[in-house]
């Protein structure tokens, strides 16, 4: 919100009561929490990130960003309690009345999630704007200044210690649910490494099961240290398009028992019956539960030949935490490692660029 930093730090300067600071105290730790999860997987939403872009909010029918506005107004007429805390009651009901909507939108198509949790950055915003209202209430009452601290604190202690058992022992139980990510990442990353037994250099084709790769690649970032980006895509097509491949193979998913097998400049695939692939690239996920937000799984390499293993390697990302899995460079592509164990160069035709 445009000047919203300034009104803090001006109202900070002004301040001459402990439950002005609690409040503001609160709204500022609450831009660093998640507000809100969407999905599935539990996807987070950063209430600084909210806060710039929630005033578009009535276009999707709520109008709890504009708590916001009122609650900086109440900050700045700290002096007049009775207006003061007037002002922060309308902004506490405007924050509470997102809790009517149980899905939002997440794309201009639109496109919409369901909200499955909130975040300790929900609780403390409310926090934020129910200690002010309340201190300044007992302000205009003409409370003395250690009463009002107290009723504050009460206050604030009540909200946040019902969001706490909500976060330990609600329907979704967020505390549960990181602690079984936890127990549930270090379990797989027991099992996570590369190991390559031998290597080879005369391919033509290759078998992808399925033709999907994906990519896990790591970022150093001066402030927050090291954080990483996950993709995946079609794996195949590249390795043709730069000529390494004479052609590659993969499952008809209309006919479960047969091919197709693809060439350069083929993009609909001719159906076999037999695999004329000498190796196979087996991709395998674990089941787990999407809200989990773990990523990987296992490759391996084989040679259809002979059936014997070449290569595989295993790999996990937690995507809540950032933390990885899997071998000592920090990062894993499905197409990096298959272009390393079958020495693909570039020997066949290819795509002109």
């Amino acid at each position: 919100m445009p000047c919203a930093c300034g009104i803090i730090r001006y109202t900070v300067m002004k301040i001459d009561h402990p439950h002005l600071a609690l409040s503001i105290l609160c709204f500022a730790v609450c831009l660093a929490l998640p507000a809100y999860y969407l999905g599935d997987a539990f996807e987070p939403q950063g209430s600084a990130s909210l806060l710039l872009t929630g005033w578009l909010g009535p276009f999707d029918g709520h109008f709890s960003w504009y708590a916001n506005p009122l609650y900086l107004l109440a900050l700045v007429l700290h002096r007049r309690p009775r207006a003061s805390s007037i002002l922060a009651l309308i902004a506490l009901a405007l924050a509470a009345s997102f809790l009517l909507h149980n899905r939002i939108a997440v794309s201009e198509a639109p496109t919409y999630q369901s909200i499955v949790a909130y975040g300790w950055g929900y609780a403390l915003w409310l926090t934020a704007m129910a200690t002010l209202s309340v201190g300044q209430w007992l302000r205009a009452r003409g409370a003395q200044s250690g009463r009002t601290t107290a009723a504050t604190l009460a206050c604030g202690g009540m909200f946040l210690a019902g969001y706490l058992a909500y976060y330990l022992l609600g329907g979704h139980a967020l505390f549960g649910a990181d602690q079984e990510r936890d127990r549930a990442f270090a379990q797989l990353c027991a099992t996570a490494g590369e190991q390559i037994y031998k290597k080879a250099d005369d391919v033509r084709g290759i078998f992808f099961d399925p033709d999907w790769e994906q990519r896990v690649s790591a970022r150093s970032h001066l402030n927050t240290g090291t954080s990483y980006a996950s993709g995946s895509g079609v794996i195949g097509l590249g390795h043709l398009n730069q000529g390494q491949l004479a052609f590659y193979e993969t499952r008809d998913r209309h006919a479960p028992e047969g091919y197709l097998q693809f060439k350069l400049g083929d993009f609909q695939g001719a159906k076999v019956h037999r695999l004329a692939s000498e190796y196979a690239v087996i991709s395998a996920t674990p089941a787990m539960p999407p809200r989990l937000n773990i990523l990987g799984g296992t490759v391996t390499i084989k040679d259809l030949r002979d059936s014997s293993v070449l290569a595989t390697a295993t790999f996990f990302l937690d995507q809540r935490s950032g933390k990885f899995c899997g071998n000592s460079r920090g990062a894993f592509s499905t197409s990096h490692f298959v272009t390393e164990v079958l020495g693909l160069k570039k020997k066949y035709a290819s795509v002109a660029k």
